[in-house]
């Protein structure tokens, strides 16, 4: 067995409101799925789906938090969910 692929992240940046985040190393054409919470103790049954998306022919990947930059928000966790 040849186990699967630990994905990277190769930048996180601002741009204006948005987080952008960027990684490398996935499944090639796989999905993921992008999770939020406030609390990052909350088990991984109560974060909150944000985004589902597919990894491109490289395993490369990318989201966008969109208006997630807003000191007045509580603090948001964001996690990376690979099936």
């Amino acid at each position: 067995l040849v186990p699967a692929p630990v994905p990277v992240l190769t930048s996180i940046t601002l741009a204006g409101t948005n987080l952008v985040i960027h990684g490398v190393n996935g499944l090639a054409s796989g999905a993921y799925t992008v999770l939020t919470a406030t609390n990052i103790t909350l088990p991984r049954a109560q974060w909150t789906p944000v985004a589902t998306n597919s990894l491109n022919a490289n395993g490369a990947f990318a989201f966008t938090a969109v208006n997630a930059v807003n000191p007045r928000n509580p603090r948001q966790y964001y996690l990376l969910e690979l099936p």
